[in-house]
């Protein structure tokens, strides 16, 4: 993992979670590597004290704080990133690096798999009970990794794209507009309803429309828009909440919507989901991601376009893309489902900039599954330019862009419409939460409608769309044309992985407590995982 030392607490929750999975018998060894982000070329003191911590508890943790990247980064192992200057990686470069030590600590270890998580995701997901509720529950890893493996073994699949619940990982602006489609209805819902009776339970309606859907919580879907416009109503939090009472949690949870959080739409699995029953072909690669063939590893960073040195988003799912269409690597996606929790984000104004990138990631993704030949494949699965393909894979992405700023714009003034309505009904003097015991939830709702009114200025719309269409056709010829070349590099500090495993080695020591602790508790059969006491289950 990533972690980012801004967000300990996330850290913190992660490492409890698999220090749990740790201790079940089938799995022969639980190595967690993690990548220090910060800003600063001092390595945190909060991070290392919270690693030994955890090692004292029994876990396996191997750090690599600021101060080990400076020195390998220098020494030309690893990517800079920005380390060098004590800046926070971008998500593509610290992904890249984290890759790369990935890869040399796994290398030393035959059978390894490799799980790559992002550092505010816990293992207990968020499950739809038979009765349409929502609740979480934790899940026993094993058994599907040994699946997996005999898969891999197979040749069935190289690479495992897992699920997430809870709220998406996604820009909070991509999901504002269906969730204030749900307050406002919910409200007007409310209205209708005695506001000391219980409030009915709507669960399993929610569930209906959940059923078959992927993209139900996503403003900018392009597949599923029959969801965009049909609410979710509120549900109770716990068995006969009153009307009232729920109006008043609706009004704290409504800001939450500016951090991310799914307060209506939250992602969910049907109870009883087999993870290995379903698999699609889908490439959107997030924060959980299962590696059987290390060597993917080696064949490609995650790259992305940098306009005015920002990197764009959706590396990961490039990476993805060139290791299946380029590579040969086969990959699938199944529900092995985490919570993505972002319960301590605060709520924010519009990120400009992450949008921005976001639109540009896309229209490139896109474009690069839509113009596979845009790279021709060596022998040695080296990549190089189709110079014919460019002009079209340039007006794709061009295409893609403008589709998602016109998808970007409506959602924009559909939110501008629907603040007006929720403030109309906060005002509504005939409604009966005017009463003077419901003030501190009216205004907590007028101070929402108030941020709204500070994000989404037009302003605000036309700046985004200035900067999406920065990516023009020099700087998306320049990343294609780039590609194998950084491709070529990232291969290169590979071929040194023993050097840049050595100094990960040091940690062996701090985590000797940790290793002696475990070879004196009985263990489950080794074979599971196909390797020694010295293989690693889950990176």
């Amino acid at each position: 993992m990533i972690a980012d030392v801004e967000r300990l607490e996330d850290v913190a929750g992660l490492l409890a979670d698999l220090r749990k999975q740790a201790s079940d018998p089938d799995l022969s060894g639980l190595d967690v590597l993690i990548l220090e982000n910060g800003g600063s070329k001092v390595p945190d003191a909060a991070l290392r004290r919270l690693v030994e911590d955890r090692r004292g508890a029994g876990l396996r943790v191997h750090l690599v704080d600021r101060a080990r990247h400076l020195e390998h980064a220098e020494r030309g192992l690893v990517a800079d990133g920005g380390v060098s200057t004590g800046s926070r990686l971008a998500i593509a470069p610290a992904r890249t690096v984290l890759q790369t030590y990935l890869y040399a600590f796994a290398k030393g270890r035959p059978g390894a798999v490799a799980w790559i998580v992002d550092d505010d995701m816990r293992l207990d997901p968020l499950v739809v009970q038979n009765n349409g509720r929502l609740q979480r529950q934790q899940h026993r890893l094993a058994p599907v990794l040994r699946e997996l493996r005999r898969l891999h073994a197979g040749r069935q699949l190289d690479i495992a794209i897992g699920i997430y619940t809870g709220s998406p990982p996604l820009p909070f602006a991509a999901t504002v507009r269906v969730q204030l489609v749900d307050l406002v209805a919910s409200l007007q819902w409310l209205a209708l309803l005695d506001s000391q009776a219980a409030l009915p339970d709507r669960s399993m309606d929610n569930a209906i429309l959940r059923a078959n859907r992927r993209d139900y919580y996503y403003d900018l879907s392009r597949n599923e828009t029959d969801r965009l416009e049909t609410p979710f109503a509120v549900t109770p939090a716990s068995p006969g909440e009153s009307v009232g009472k729920a109006f008043e949690r609706l009004a704290n949870a409504a800001e939450r919507i500016l951090a991310g959080e799914q307060a209506f739409r939250p992602l969910a699995i049907a109870t009883g989901t087999d993870p290995l029953a379903s698999t699609d072909d889908g490439l959107q690669r997030g924060g959980n991601t299962f590696v059987f063939d290390v060597e993917a590893l080696r064949l490609a960073p995650n790259p992305s376009p940098t306009i005015n040195d920002r990197p764009s988003r959706r590396s990961d799912m490039i990476w993805a893309l060139l290791q299946r269409h380029h590579f040969g690597r086969r990959i699938v996606t199944l529900p092995i489902a985490l919570y993505h929790d972002r319960s301590r984000v605060p709520p924010g104004e519009l990120d400009i900039e992450r949008i921005v990138d976001d639109v540009r990631g896309y229209a490139l993704y896109s474009s690069l599954q839509d113009v596979r030949d845009i790279f021709t494949v060596s022998d040695d699965q080296r990549l190089d330019v189709a110079h014919r393909e460019l002009q079209r894979f340039t007006a794709l992405v061009r295409k893609y862009v403008e589709e998602r700023l016109a998808a970007f714009r409506l959602s924009f003034y559909r939110i501008h419409g629907l603040k007006r309505v929720l403030r109309r009904l906060v005002d509504d003097e005939d409604k009966w939460w005017r009463e003077k015991r419901y003030d501190p939830a009216t205004d907590r709702l007028r101070s929402f409608c108030d941020r709204l009114d500070r994000c989404y200025q037009l302003d605000v719309l036309n700046r985004i769309e200035v900067g999406a269409r920065a990516l023009q056709p020099p700087q998306i010829s320049e990343f294609i044309k780039q590609l194998p070349t950084e491709i070529g590099a990232h291969r290169k500090r590979l071929s040194e992985y023993p050097a840049l495993a050595a100094g990960i080695e040091h940690e062996r020591t701090a985590n000797a407590k940790a290793v002696a602790s475990m070879l004196a508790t009985p263990v489950g059969p080794l074979e599971v995982l196909g390797c020694g006491m010295e293989g690693v289950a889950l990176s």
